[in-house]
């Protein structure tokens, strides 16, 4: 009776503490509330860091910042590391939104050739990091706000700079889709099938994944030419 007593006791109090409103509840949900991925420079962050774990070849190494990173040396990193790089999966990802005014791009490279694909034209706003192929929609749901917030800051105007994509009330939803490149080593020249994923798709914050946005956008110069602009949330 007394062992009976004790585990009857120990689950209401267990049921207690989950409860809604609960201190254990309130923590799990200010947790969740602090680590949610938004659209802002900390998760911005984060969510890099969370891509070179994933990917750590992808990370320029020290020696890199030291003599510039004209002269890439990440592939002689990672040999020494011997770094596994079947243990997850990268993928670029495009952006794209109805009546959006693009200049279209000459030229027949993979990245011209995204301006005339369905449902475009889109433009490479990034890369994602997933454990496998089947999980990469899912990581680009997951990171949707993020992702959206930094595609509005790479997509823009050539020649004024003025944002392209609409956010907000009325706007067309952004278009989000990834895309394999052509060889693993160049996520310049994506060239696979375009995969959308709508936005029914649910986040799932138990599927490892990152996100490293487009570090700098092409901006007309003043006296002709272009200039590149650092992409920062705030």
């Amino acid at each position: 009776m007394l062992i009976l007593l004790v585990a009857t006791s120990s689950l209401h109090a267990l049921r207690v503490q989950n409860a809604p409103g609960s201190t254990t509840s309130v923590l799990r949900n200010k947790l969740s509330a602090i680590m949610r991925i938004r659209g802002d420079a900390l998760s911005a962050t984060r969510q890099a860091e969370a891509y070179y774990e994933l990917a750590p070849w992808e990370k320029f190494p020290e020696i890199n910042e030291k003599l510039g990173k004209r002269l890439d040396l990440r592939g002689a990193a990672s040999l020494i590391r011997g770094d596994d790089r079947s243990a997850c999966i990268l993928a670029a990802v495009i952006a794209a939104q109805d009546g959006a005014k693009l200049r279209p791009r000459r030229g027949k490279s993979p990245i011209a050739k995204l301006d005339n694909a369905p449902g475009g034209p889109w433009r490479v706003v990034g890369n994602i990091a997933a454990p496998d192929e089947a999980s990469l929609s899912i990581a680009i749901a997951t990171q949707r706000e993020l992702i959206e917030t930094w595609a509005a800051e790479v997509i823009r105007d050539f020649a004024t700079d003025d944002k392209v994509l609409r956010r907000g009330l009325g706007a067309p939803p952004i278009k989000l889709a990834w895309i394999l490149p052509k060889s693993s080593l160049d996520f310049t020249w994506p060239s696979g099938a375009i995969n959308e994923v709508p936005p029914s798709i649910p986040a799932d914050e138990s599927v490892r994944c990152g996100f490293l946005g487009t570090q700098c956008r092409e901006v007309k110069g003043a006296k002709g030419g272009f200039r590149f602009v650092q992409v920062e949330l705030k």
